[in-house]
């Protein structure tokens, strides 16, 4: 019973560190180079996305972005702007699946 669970947690601790990339060696470690004696800087710049959460999130991150506030969807070759009208109860499908239908005008 002990040898199970010393083993599941050896498991989960490897497993965490390969699914974060927190593996020794991993990801470089290595110095910048520099040429000719001369040192280079480097900037990094680091920027925040917030991914939206669930359709109306997603819906509303598209409209957000848009020019003239409105969902833009291609049909038959041609620009259709939708503005949504009503938001449906969340679908259950199972497997981690849901469905969500929105009202669009």
């Amino acid at each position: 019973m002990n040898t199970r669970i010393i083993i599941a947690a050896a498991i989960a601790s490897f497993g965490s560190q390969l699914a974060f990339g927190q593996m020794g060696g991993y990801g470089g470690g290595q110095p910048p180079r520099t040429t000719g004696g001369q040192s280079q800087q480097m900037q990094t710049t680091t920027t925040k996305t917030v991914m939206p959460v669930g359709v109306k999130g997603y819906v509303d991150n598209v409209i957000g972005n848009s020019k003239d506030h409105k969902f833009h969807m291609t049909v038959n070759g041609k620009d259709l702007p939708l503005t949504p009208v009503k938001f449906h109860e969340e679908q259950k499908l199972g497997a981690g699946k849901s469905a969500m239908a929105v009202d669009m005008n």
